[in-house]
């Protein structure tokens, strides 16, 4: 699910963070989707202690030292006012009641998906949820040049693997995204990353620029540790 931030995300200063628009969760991994890029905040548990209950005589383990890790994909040149729009939203909401702020952020929304519309002029972006994975589709409007779309990635070395699939190489684990596929009437084209120091961009084969065409990043792996 993709919850709305209403003031419930706020940094290690405890200081809001308004340009967080949604967040999510994928395995040991906080998304959050920016009004500049994606975030991918991971989590390494290090240390556990071994603690006993002295009412139960049970024993649990207890975190002692746990290594947060954050790799930002912030898209180069693209519209600073965007806007956004929900998928069906889910059951119920949620209240966060907060230190640095009194008031609370008060019937918080989920939705199964999310839109940034005009991410770039005559392309927008959709997150969903697809079989339990995270999955994101540019959606690019006749007559626009895809090649706008180029995003930079801060906090991660960046390689192309033999079967297309995107490694981001951090120093707590590498996440892998898969190959684009890309398609037009229905039909797929042949699509691949580009890397050119830390920018990815598409590269596209067949591409008709008088059809919509879809980029869809296969997220298969999206959030898994190797090693």
């Amino acid at each position: 699910s993709f919850t709305e931030n209403k003031g419930q995300v706020y940094d290690q200063n405890h200081q809001p963070r308004p340009d967080v628009l949604y967040g999510t969760m994928t395995g040991n991994m906080v998304v959050h989707i920016k009004k500049t890029g994606v975030s991918y905040q991971l989590y390494r548990v290090d240390h556990y202690k071994e603690v006993e209950d002295l009412k139960t005589k049970e024993k649990r383990k207890e975190i002692t030292q746990q290594t947060i890790y954050r790799v930002d994909l912030n898209w180069i040149n693209a519209n600073t006012n965007i806007e956004s729009s929900e998928d069906e939203a889910l059951p119920g909401y949620n209240n966060y009641y907060l230190v640095s702020r009194p008031d609370g952020a008060l019937n918080v929304r989920s939705y199964k998906g999310v839109t940034l519309h005009n991410l770039y002029k005559g392309i927008d972006l959709h997150y969903y949820e697809k079989g339990g994975e995270l999955k994101h589709d540019y959606l690019v409007k006749a007559h626009t040049d895809y090649k706008k779309i180029q995003v930079k990635v801060v906090g991660a070395e960046i390689s192309v693997n033999e079967d297309g699939s995107l490694l981001l190489n951090t120093p707590i684990g590498k996440i892998q995204e898969g190959a684009p596929i890309a398609y037009q009437n229905g039909k797929p084209l042949n699509a691949k990353w580009k890397i050119d120091h830390n920018t990815l961009s598409f590269v596209v084969e067949g591409y008709n620029p008088n059809y919509e065409l879809i980029i869809d990043p296969i997220t298969r792996l999206w959030g898994t540790y190797y090693g």
